[in-house]
């Protein structure tokens, strides 16, 4: 795999290529941008892998992250990926129990949070004996008391004590095919997993994804909001997996009821919301249209069913199939309504984690967004099949991506295959002989 080989290989190589463009951006305290370019990004990644090397972590271990979407979030992942170790994330409504359960399965002894409810949640664990902890980094500076509490800029200056050379040989040892990202499933059937997720399967699916959609390539086009948890591996697909494919931009939203705004503002090319997100989108933009009466009503109405007619023709013909008719509902209407959105430079409207109806779909298509529908688990890292463009069939999930093999078992059940599949679940054998065959088939447990 070159050079490229690992997540953190791919933003040396950004920095190196594009180091004065800008990587990722998020807001401060007083809703200022903060942003950060390539070669910003790599060297604060550097400083804070070699602070967890001060804190004494090793090769292969585990250190646990937690917290909302920002910067601070993947230059912590980023540090621990370079240096060997593997973040093991939580969601931040974790209870104390659950949270427990992750530090004791993965046998993190540093952890990092962002602010106070997270840490109480930690300090609360280590006293109560739960698990055990040496030391846990803030992102936010909080005063405490406790001495294993280190905020974030203390361990970036903790590194600059830690010659570089030290990071190099750390990085250089990863192999690729060593786990290099924990994603803990939900718990809901049962104890929360660990699925490990190898350095190469997610450099690879990221490649398969940028491949279906390869306008992303182009210098500039690719721009995301990252806002959904990033313990969750759809998040991880775009925050970070397009993003060190592609070289573009990332934008951190750390509060779900700021979105709309964040939207208009940054305006990205590229969109994730689960269908609950698009399903609330469409309830709020039919409310409004419901307010339009005499010809702004009828004017509405005939343009949102012609683009659909319009999108219908080019999923048939398997090609843009433009006409007066569409082009003039484009600028009355379809474009109006994108652009108050925030969706106007979209390339792709992404959707997956739960069906999402065709009703939903065909509704957006009306407004010329095309949601396309992804199908994965993380034990697939996040996807595995994704809807084809130029041919998106509203109601099923595309075709496999490149890489991966896809079988129907004697019973029915979707197996799976490739060198982005989970290599199991960490030190739980039982369950993974139970996910992986003697083969390699991943048994995903859905009927197909």
């Amino acid at each position: 795999m070159g050079k490229r080989h690992t997540l953190v290989h791919q933003l040396a190589d950004w920095a190196e290529r594009r180091p004065d463009q800008p990587a990722i951006h998020g807001k401060d305290s007083s809703g200022s941008w903060k942003s950060y370019t390539w070669k910003e990004y790599y060297h604060t990644v550097r400083r804070v892998g070699r602070g967890l090397i001060a804190l004494g972590a090793e090769h292969a271990e585990c250190v646990a992250i937690v917290g909302d979407n920002r910067t601070e979030w993947v230059l912590s992942q980023f540090g621990m990926m370079g240096v060997g170790c593997v973040p093991a994330p939580i969601y931040p409504t974790n209870t104390p129990e659950q949270v427990a359960h992750i530090l004791t399965n993965s046998e993190a002894k540093i952890a990092i949070c962002d602010g106070a409810v997270q840490l109480e949640k930690f300090l609360e664990i280590h006293n109560s004996g739960m698990a055990k902890l040496t030391k846990i980094v803030t992102m936010d500076p909080i005063a405490s008391d406790a001495e294993m509490v280190i905020s974030f800029e203390q361990l970036l200056e903790l590194g600059d004590g830690v010659v570089d050379a030290e990071f190099d040989a750390r990085l250089e040892a990863i192999d690729p095919d060593e786990t290099g990202l924990l994603i803990y499933t939900s718990g809901t059937t049962g104890v929360s997993k660990g699925v490990q997720l190898t350095n190469k399967g997610l450099v690879l699916i990221g490649k398969a994804l940028v491949d279906r959609f390869p306008e992303f390539r182009e210098p500039g086009r690719y721009v995301v909001i990252s806002y959904l948890p990033l313990c969750h591996a759809a998040e991880q697909l775009f925050t970070n997996l397009m993003h060190l494919d592609t070289g573009g931009q990332c934008y951190f939203c750390g509060d779900l009821k700021q979105i709309k705004d964040f939207l208009t503002e940054v305006r990205p090319t590229v969109f994730l919301g689960v269908p609950r997100v698009w399903e609330k989108f469409e309830a709020a933009l039919r409310s409004k249209l419901a307010l339009a009466t005499g010809i702004k009503a009828k004017l509405a109405s005939w343009a949102m069913r012609t683009e659909l007619e319009q999108f219908k023709r080019s999923v048939d013909a398997g090609e843009e199939i433009g006409s007066f008719k569409r082009r003039v509902a484009n600028k009355l209407v379809i474009g109006k309504v994108k652009a108050a959105l925030g969706l106007d430079r979209l390339i792709v409207a992404a959707t997956g984690a739960a069906p999402i109806s065709v009703a939903t779909q065909e509704f957006f298509a009306s407004l010329g967004i095309c949601i396309y529908e992804g199908y994965g688990m993380s034990e697939t890292t996040g996807v595995a099949t994704v809807t084809r463009p130029k041919k998106p069939r509203f109601g099923t999930v595309g075709t496999p991506l490149d890489g991966v093999e896809v079988k129907i078992g004697d019973d029915g059940e979707i197996l799976l295959k490739g060198e982005t599949m989970t290599r199991g679940y960490l030190r739980m054998p039982e369950e993974t002989e139970e996910l992986l065959d003697d083969e390699g088939w991943l048994h995903t447990g859905d009927l197909g």
